[in-house]
């Protein structure tokens, strides 16, 4: 397994997110459509599979820290480990947050629905969700 470093263009920032889970560039990209169904959880609205995913997007998003997402959604970091613990789901507010940021939608983050998105984020995504399985 290597390391790998993607910079990422923002709207408005550059910045490097850090993937220990990829085999080679490409390996999001080969993924078929039952990996992408099976590690989205399609359809799954449970409070752990929405968790799952929004913690996925944040990781995917390239914040930092919880601290860093919360001050970015205007939330209060306690709001944001709770989502992380699967304690409550994320806020109107936070999934806000990442749509106008980083353009993953509710669709996303509340039932797993992923052909909407760009294909630049679903690599991200997946590239995420694929570490979310592994830890």
């Amino acid at each position: 397994m290597t390391t790998q470093y993607s910079t990422i263009c923002g709207k408005s920032r550059i910045h490097k997110v850090f993937f220990p889970f990829f085999v080679d560039g490409n390996y999001v990209i080969r993924m078929d459509l039952n990996e992408k169904l099976q590690l989205s959880m399609t359809d799954d609205m449970s409070k752990s599979a929405v968790c799952r995913r929004f913690r996925a997007a944040v990781r995917a998003s390239g914040y930092e820290s919880q601290q860093a997402f919360a001050n970015a959604a205007g939330v209060g970091v306690s709001s944001v480990n709770n989502v992380f613990k699967e304690i409550q789901y994320p806020s109107r507010q936070m999934m806000m947050s990442m749509f106008r940021g980083h353009r993953i939608d509710f669709n996303f983050i509340l039932v797993g629905q992923f052909n909407q998105l760009p294909s630049d984020v679903q690599a991200l995504l997946f590239a995420a969700l694929s570490f979310e399985g592994n830890k």
